[in-house]
């Protein structure tokens, strides 16, 4: 994979692709493997595209049908990569949290991981706020475990 520096350079089409393949590749490794770092790995690059879509939401500010389109659009993109990124982060929690014998690394990973959950949990929380209440508190009750465990593992 290429350096930041070189990454940034590149089309935004092609960073994501590059982004994509890095994610499956720790899929596919955690599929062989099943350890923790994969999975977390795979996880936050999924987060981080989440993040990138939120940014261009968050851009998309404005009352017209074409914006609010966009932000439609932008959405459910989003949402695809916030449940993907859980999906992974889950599967991190639950192989590191278990792990007894955990690596400087693998906690570091670990309380970055309910962190990251905290937030995508947060942000379906919101999502579903008078739109469905069996959502809004599943995902409130996800959001309490996750944040009740911010830095919690030494």
């Amino acid at each position: 994979s290429p350096k930041k520096d070189e990454l940034d350079k590149l089309d935004s089409t092609v960073q994501m692709d590059i982004k994509l393949a890095a994610a499956e590749a720790f899929s596919k490794a955690y599929g062989y493997t099943p350890n923790g770092l994969y999975a977390f790995n795979a996880g936050v690059i999924n987060y981080n595209i989440f993040g990138i879509l939120d940014e261009r939401y968050a851009a998309n500010r404005g009352e017209s049908a074409a914006l609010k389109a966009k932000r439609a659009e932008i959405e459910k993109e989003q949402y695809k990569y916030a449940d993907e990124s859980a999906k992974w982060l889950e599967l991190a929690y639950t192989n590191l949290k278990a792990k007894t014998d955990r690596s400087k690394s693998e906690t570091s990973s670990l309380n970055r991981t309910v962190d990251y959950l905290a937030n995508i949990y947060y942000w379906k929380r919101d999502k579903s706020k008078g739109v469905s209440p069996k959502d809004y508190d599943a995902f409130d009750a996800k959001f309490k475990i996750y944040d009740a465990e911010h830095n919690s593992f030494k």
